[in-house]
């Protein structure tokens, strides 16, 4: 998001204050570490639930089949959809943040303070 000010945008919440930045266009750090974080996340997911899988299967818990065919009840679907937006909130927080700083800008830009006649 340009900024109409030339302000830098707000940083991802997990970098420190003083890292440089590593593109020059604005906003494109920012949606970089969305991706990498998204990256990160569904690495993980996949890991343990290959392993899940594997582990339930060769133990006789249950077949592949009965984890594909699962249906989860109204209870599991609103604790997974609660999950679900904390992490898109998470997710877009930093863009948050930065549509917060310019939503500022542009109402500081368009309401200067009244100066006082001397």
């Amino acid at each position: 998001m340009a900024d109409p000010t030339g302000a830098q945008p707000a940083r991802a919440p997990f970098l420190l204050a003083s890292s440089p930045p590593f593109f020059a266009a604005p906003g494109v750090d920012t949606l970089l570490y969305m991706v990498l974080a998204i990256a990160a996340e569904l690495s993980s997911v996949s890991e343990q639930l290959d392993t899940l899988r594997r582990v339930v299967a060769a133990k006789g818990v249950l077949t592949l089949q009965d984890l594909d065919s699962f249906v989860p009840t109204s209870s599991m679907a609103a604790e997974r959809a609660a999950r679900r937006e904390e992490f898109i909130a998470t997710l877009l927080a930093s863009l948050a943040s930065e549509a917060d700083a310019l939503a500022r800008a542009t109402t500081a830009a368009a309401n200067p303070p009244a100066t006082t006649p001397r």
